[in-house]
């Protein structure tokens, strides 16, 4: 993903997973919604289709702001300029998870805000169905752990501007 936001030339960032299916005018909305709230980062709902049911997750039923640890990327948006020079730490990439919620604490601590766009809806096939996932057993919450507290010591003395090379 560093990689990719290194190349991004746009002012939004949209993340989409290889699992996850969006509406043909999905991005349009995305890009109107950050028109409308240029300073945020967005997580949309994700469903999982049962035959011709859809199993709706967390995000279906909680529209507007919500706390840096629920910003999830399997279907996100943000302003580039919230993410671009924070990038995701690769350590995370040897594990499953929190990489989202390590980039999100950081973007919080500069200012950004965090909501959920109920209007803009993706539906996830099972990823573990068609390849399993190789780290889903190897959890990154001890990494997550260590690295909060390293960053809320880096934010503890100095200002936003200070703050370099996390």
């Amino acid at each position: 993903m560093n990689q990719a936001l290194k190349e991004a030339k746009g002012e939004l960032i949209v993340f989409l997973q290889d699992h996850i299916e969006i509406e043909p005018d999905a991005l349009e909305r995305c890009w109107k919604k950050y028109q409308e709230h240029p300073d945020t980062c967005y997580t949309m709902p994700v469903g999982k289709r049962h035959g011709e049911e859809i199993d709706w997750d967390w995000r279906a039923y909680r529209d507007g702001d919500i706390p840096y640890d629920h910003f999830e990327i399997d279907f996100g948006m943000c302003p580039a300029k919230a993410i671009k020079d924070i990038g995701f730490d690769e350590r995370y990439d040897s594990g499953f998870g929190f990489e989202n919620v390590d980039t999100a604490y950081i973007m919080e601590k500069q200012g950004w805000k965090f909501m959920v766009d109920t209007n803009n809806r993706a539906v996830a096939f099972d990823h573990d169905e068609h390849e399993p996932h190789p780290y889903k057993k190897n959890s990154n919450s001890s990494l997550w752990l260590r690295r909060k507290e390293v960053i809320d010591l880096m934010y503890e003395d100095q200002t936003i501007s200070e703050v370099q090379g996390l």
